[in-house]
Formats: structure tokens, C-alpha cells, sequence
């Protein structure tokens, strides 16, 4: 997975778990406006900040 996707497992919380596919299968755990984000890296910083 690309780092940026990684930080943000990590900043979730999320174990990183592999398949044997070797893909992470805490994808479907994460809501689905969080994984829109994940395509941008700034979404680690912009976790728990309130929109202006």
C-alpha cells in the first residue's frame, strides 16, 4: 500500500493485515469518506481537524 494509506491505518488505529493476496484487509473496515480521502496524503493531518 502506498506510505500515505499506511500512515493513515496507522493513525486510525488499524492493524495492518495482510491476505494472502497481500491486501489489506482493514480496507473495508474504514468508512467510506475516509477511503475517498486516503487518495490524498494530507488526509494523516487533516484527521480529527474540524472544517472551517
Amino acid at each position: 500500500i502506498p506510505e500515505h494509506k499506511k500512515r493513515a491505518f496507522e493513525y486510525l488505529g488499524l492493524k495492518e493485515e495482510k491476505t494472502t493476496t497481500g491486501r489489506n484487509v482493514n480496507v473495508v473496515e474504514i468508512p467510506p469518506q475516509i477511503i475517498v480521502n486516503l487518495e490524498t496524503p494530507q488526509i494523516v493531518e487533516d484527521l480529527g481537524e474540524t472544517p472551517e
